[in-house]
Parts: C-alpha cells; structure tokens; sequence
C-alpha cells in the first residue's frame, strides 16, 4: 500500500480543483476494477475521489446528469459534488476527475447476503428501472444486434488459453481459466450462432448492479447505489438475471426474494425473465472481459473473478432455477 502523502501529493492538482486542502486520509478503494477511486476523509467530513479510466469528458457529464435524473425519481444516489468553480468534472494532467458524496450505509460482500438483503435489492432495481425511462444513457454505443460469431470467440480463447498457459509464473488461478476456457471452446465448437429475438423492448439500465455498488443501512435496505459510469441501453429482464447470478449464484431462496422484491413495485412477466437469462446466457458466452484484463492488459484486479472448477453454460444453470422463479 503507498504511503497516504504519496497518495496526497498525487492528487494534490486534483483535490486543489475542489478546495481541499485539509486532507487527513485518502485510501485507495480496492473493489472497482474500471476507475480509480479514492476515499477520502477531511476536515469538512468523507467524500470520494473518482479518477476516469477513459477520457471521454461527455461521457463524464453525461454520468451526472443521469445521478441528477435518478436522484430527482427518489433513487438512493450520493450527489456529485461541484469543483470550486461550479463544473462536475475537472480535467488535470490529462485526466478527468470527479468529486460524490460518501455513500451511506455499508457494504456486504456476497457471503453475507442474505434473503433480506435480495428482496430490497430486487425492489430497489425495479425502482431504478422505473426511474431511468426516458431517461439518456451514460455508454452510448449502441447495443449489439447479435452476439459475436462463435468460432471469432472460440479463435479468442484459443489466443488467451496460449497466454495463460504460458506464462512463467504461473498461479493457481491460471490453471482455473485455462481449465474453464477450454471447456468453454468445447461447448462453443457444438454450438450454432445464436440470434437474439426481438423480446421485450430496451431501455437504459444501471449496467453494473451488484454488490460491490449496493450500500444497506442496519436495517438491511439498499440506501445508496453507486458507480452509473456503465448505464446503457439494454434489457431490465437481463439486467434482473444478472444481478441473481453474480449476487446469488442463483441461489433459490434469495433469487426467489429478489425477485419478489421487483415484483412487488414493477411487472416481471415470466417471458421476460426468460428473454433476460436468454440473453445474459449468450453474452457470458461470448464475454472473454476477465481473460482479457488478466492476460493482455495485465490487470490483475481482475483476477478475483476466476474461479476454480469446470465451465457450467448459462443456460443449464438457469434451468435448474427457471421454474421456482418465473
């Protein structure tokens, strides 16, 4: 960990932007893996430090007028604090910085969840759905029509298995992702190239709705969402099935809660559910982010997401859950 006058003296141009000038301690946050975020305490109080990956400044103000919008529907969303001459975003060095609000509540990792936990994070995505129609997204490329080509995923994992399995010290998360790739390219070399049907219509979506952007107040309810820099045009049921595989490993009980939980302040018709998994499946397919960030970009933040054991295919996964949840 580098020393926090290291950190201070880093950051000093940025800070200067926002006037803070007493800074007691600054910590490096540990779970984002896109942005470098910083948590600071001053003599005013706690707030947060985000340092943009990308450079891309409308995408940056587009990101606060989109916390402005959900604030203003009554989503639990800390505020962007303004620089001293009244603007969100401060370019310095090259880089794009902003300023929010320190989030309420806590953070509970993924072990720690509970059903109480799953049924307020259900309706409080169906609330954020709600509030983010007519709403501008933060990514504004347009979404895929259809997946990748299986055999141009299949040539990408042959390339990121030779990486992984070639590397000179290798660990033991190594021999996982080879393990699941392989496995990965077996089931892909039986597969046809999947079209996605029309299904329900789109909309924009938070993008990244998980644990690690979820604060809970004592009683266990969502208190404050955070990180919205992925907001894009997509599909809320895809978005729900998501969120109950990376939260809950489709865990029954607490998936049946979420999902309660988003019924009972939105509709969720079966058929919508079914399109989501349909095409959450197909994109984690497809999805090589974690093999890229390890193995050619060298990121090895994303290592925490490899996990051991054989490649399950969405799908099956989701047929041992689909009739206790639609």
């Amino acid at each position: 960990m580098r020393p926090v006058g290291d950190l201070i003296g880093e950051l000093a141009p940025a800070l200067e932007r926002w006037g803070l000038e007493s800074v007691l301690s600054i910590e490096r946050a540990t779970s984002g893996t896109m942005n470098d975020t910083y948590l600071l305490q001053t003599g005013a109080g706690r707030a947060v430090l985000r340092r943009h990956r990308h450079r891309d400044r409308g995408r940056a103000e587009r990101e606060h007028a989109l916390i402005a919008h959900v604030r203003d529907r009554g989503i639990p969303v800390p505020a962007a604090l303004p620089t001293q001459t009244g603007v969100l975003v401060a370019e310095v060095g090259g880089r794009l910085y902003s300023m929010f609000e320190y989030a309420a509540g806590r953070q509970v990792g993924r072990s720690a969840l509970r059903v109480g936990h799953a049924h307020s994070l259900g309706a409080t995505l169906a609330g954020i759905h709600d509030a983010l129609t007519g709403a501008e997204p933060v990514k504004a490329d347009a979404p895929h029509a259809d997946p990748p080509r299986c055999a141009d995923t299949i040539a990408r994992l042959a390339e990121l298995l030779a990486l992984a399995t070639s590397r000179p010290d290798p660990q033991p998360s190594d021999a996982w992702a080879a393990r699941r790739m392989r496995d990965r390219i077996e089931w892909l070399s039986a597969q046809p190239d999947r079209a996605l049907a029309d299904g329900p219509a789109g909309q924009v979506i938070h993008g990244d709705y998980q644990d690690s952007n979820v604060f809970f107040d004592d009683a266990g309810q969502v208190c404050a969402v955070i990180d919205w820099d992925k907001a894009e045009i997509g599909h809320a049921g895809a978005e729900v099935v998501r969120a109950l595989a990376l939260m809950f490993a489709l865990e029954p009980a607490a998936s049946r809660a979420f999902v309660a939980g988003y019924r009972a302040r939105r509709a969720l018709p079966a058929a919508q559910l079914d399109d989501g998994a349909h095409r959450y499946g197909t994109g984690t397919l497809h999805d090589t982010w974690v093999y890229d960030s390890v193995y050619r970009n060298g990121d090895d933040r994303a290592r925490r997401f490899i996990r051991p054991g054989p490649y399950v295919p969405f799908e099956r996964q989701w047929q041992q859950v689909r009739d206790l949840l639609v």
